[in-house]
């Protein structure tokens, strides 16, 4: 659990998420990258149109983008160890 709003499971090998940010969205596939830069750049170099800017998150950093055939997705990188 990352906070009042978020919440994460990840203990099988597959991480899910749920959040209160908007209760009607359908699911927002993530996708995990090692560099979230590269990958924003990578996205918009590729026809993809940016629908959130790269932010902070408890437990790490993403944005959200949509795909030239207009599926949306994200991606996301997670906080490394201190």
């Amino acid at each position: 659990m990352y906070g009042d709003d978020y919440a994460d499971t990840g203990d099988s090998g597959t991480a899910s998420g749920v959040n209160a940010e908007d209760p009607t969205r359908a699911i927002m596939p993530l996708i995990r990258v090692s560099d979230l830069d590269a990958t924003y750049e990578q996205v918009k170099a590729s026809g993809g149109t940016i629908t959130k800017e790269p932010y902070d998150f408890p437990g790490g950093r993403r944005f959200y983008f949509t795909t030239p055939a207009g599926h949306e997705l994200g991606a996301w990188t997670p906080v490394e160890p201190a």
